[in-house]
């Protein structure tokens, strides 16, 4: 299988080329890069045949099954739209888009072509997460009554010197759907009402810098998000409560711990020599510092798969539209100061009537 990338930044060298380099039976056979020196450099970096600053060649291309698009979020729907129509199935970074007429839009194209659409949500992959997923679906919390969740790190220049984040979501639209996406996917009723409040960094910025986000589902369940780029350490958490019983995770850091009473003294001793024995493990291993990519490589492989297959994607674009939905209810609610009825939202959007029935 051939796959085309677009966008050499950050996240494709980091994440995506050494990841696809390890999946088998697909080979990265063209690069699109606007900046030519850095598509050059890294083509040659990870031995791709083919770079080009104009991504429509990847798309004309008839031997590329796949496109990866790895380029600011501003740019996604542009990019997939124009990939979709290319006759190509499609991989994207994390977020959809930055806005719910965009999500949609990709939405109706996929439903309309019948290709494949993934987004890449790679903390599902992390063990500690997937865990979570098998308990609760054999119900071992009983009902779910609060989800926490916290993605609070460093200002994203020590991640990339890319000012593309910098718009009016911030944070919002950087971090916090990953941990969004891992409610949405613990607790997969609807989400029916948002309520968040946010601020920027200084008076003179004009972007999130921090955000902190009530969901409500139709289960009754609350989700509770905090996240935030005024940190100084990094942060990533879960904490998932039910009528029988919590499970605590920090999935970087493999942690991963079941409460099923009161946490004890002892309780927490065992948790901190768990957590040092994972660490130590880790280092020993050299797995530490690449989980990120680990799960990154499993996420492609079902990606791929469903695509020699037909089977669902790992991450479907409905699922992206979902998050699409929180995080602009969370803009609207920062905006006016009121909690924002998502079933409301949409029909003040203009969408069609089935649409407001699939998504609220």
């Amino acid at each position: 299988m051939r796959i085309g990338i677009v966008g050499a930044g950050a996240i494709a060298r980091r994440a995506h080329l050494p990841a696809w380099k390890s999946v088998s039976g697909v080979e990265v056979t063209a690069l699109a890069e606007v900046d030519e020196s850095l598509a050059e450099k890294v083509a040659d970096e990870f031995e791709v045949q083919r770079w080009t600053t104009d991504f429509r060649h990847i798309l004309d291309d008839d031997r590329i099954e796949v496109v990866d698009v790895c380029t600011p979020t501003p740019t996604h729907c542009d990019i997939a739209s124009a990939a979709l129509a290319a006759g190509k199935h499609v991989i994207v970074e994390k977020p959809l888009t930055l806005s719910l007429e965009h999500a949609l839009r990709l939405y109706a194209q996929v439903q309309e072509t019948g290709l494949q659409f993934c987004i890449v949500q790679n903390y599902r992959y992390m063990p500690p997460v997937l865990r979570a997923k098998v308990r609760l679906e054999a119900g071992n919390l009983g009902k779910l009554a609060t989800i926490h969740g916290r993605a609070l790190t460093r200002f994203p220049s020590s991640w990339t010197r890319g000012k593309w984040l910098y718009h009016s979501g911030g944070v919002l639209y950087d971090f916090a759907p990953h941990v969004i996406d891992l409610m949405l996917w613990m607790e997969e009723s609807r989400v029916t009402r948002v309520f968040a409040f946010g601020q920027s960094l200084t008076d003179t910025t004009e972007f999130l810098g921090s955000a902190q986000v009530l969901v409500q589902f139709a289960s009754g369940t609350v989700g509770i998000l905090d996240a935030s780029w005024v940190t100084s350490a990094f942060v990533f958490g879960l904490d998932i409560h039910g009528t029988g019983g919590s499970i605590l995770l920090e999935p970087t850091k493999d942690v991963y711990q079941e409460v099923f009473s009161q946490l004890t003294p002892l309780d927490e001793v065992r948790g901190f020599v768990r957590k040092q024995r994972e660490f130590l493990k880790g280092v020993v291993s050299g797995s530490y510092s690449t989980k990120s990519l680990m799960a990154y490589k499993a996420l492609f492989d079902d990606f791929v798969e469903s695509v020699r297959t037909g089977a669902e994607p790992p991450v479907t674009v409905e699922q992206g539209v979902r998050i699409s939905i929180v995080l602009e209810a969370a803009m609207n609610s920062i905006t006016s100061g009121e909690p924002v009825e998502v079933e409301s939202m949409l029909h003040q959007s203009g969408v069609s009537r089935q649409i407001v029935n699939r998504f609220s």
